[in-house]
Formats: structure tokens, sequence, C-alpha cells
């Protein structure tokens, strides 16, 4: 059985984490974000995905957010999203391990 090199492991995981519109939410996505970094074994992305977490989740279209993500993240952007009724923002970042 040939072994899965460490380049091709790296980008064969993906997870999604739906967040309602909660007080919580910020805290729910840092807290799982430093669990999934850490079982990746991907601690040095620990501190700037925590970072970027409350700007993506509070989606406010004003102020210092995109313009951290901006700065931080590798790759980054944004769509229009509508589910029942309500209009919202899908927002996203690749954060890259050196």
């Amino acid at each position: 059985m040939p072994e899965t090199g460490v380049e091709e492991a790296a980008i064969s995981w993906e997870y999604t984490l739906s967040i309602p519109n909660d007080p919580r939410a910020v805290n729910i996505c840092r807290r799982t974000l430093r669990l999934i970094l850490t079982m990746h074994g991907l601690i040095g992305l620990v501190d700037t995905a925590e970072l970027l977490a409350p700007e993506l989740v509070a989606e406010a279209e004003e102020g210092r957010g995109l313009a951290l993500v901006r700065a931080c993240a590798d790759l980054w952007g944004w769509q229009p999203h509508a589910r029942d009724g309500s209009r919202g923002r899908y927002v996203w970042c690749d954060l890259v391990a050196a």
C-alpha cells in the first residue's frame, strides 16, 4: 500500500461549521478551529485562525474586520447567501501552513 505524502495529506481534509446567529458563535468558532488545527498538527496557524474567526463570523461590512482578513489570510472571499427568506453572506478564508 503506497504511503500518502505529507503534501497530499495536508490537502485531503475539509471541515464546514455552520454557526447560527448567536452571541456564542465566536467562542464556538475559536474553540473548534483550535481543536481541528491541533488535531492536524497545524498549531502554528491557531493564533491567526483565532484572530480571523470573529471577523468572518460577524460579517461586518465596515471597520477593520475585512481589512484584517485581507492582511492575514492567504486567500479569502465571500458570496451572497439567501436561506429561508433571510439574506446573508458566505465568507471564507484560507491559511496556508508554511
